[in-house]
């Protein structure tokens, strides 16, 4: 679940995350979504 602090604006603020993380944290809910499919 560490993909998701780059999604929150919450966590964001206390974990600046750089673009990679985001774009990690966009490649983990994609194979969440496999995951649940």
């Amino acid at each position: 679940m560490q993909g998701w602090t780059g999604v929150f604006p919450e966590n964001r603020q206390s974990q600046p995350a750089p673009q990679k993380s985001i774009t990690q944290s966009v490649l983990d809910e994609f194979l969440i979504k496999d995951r649940s499919q």
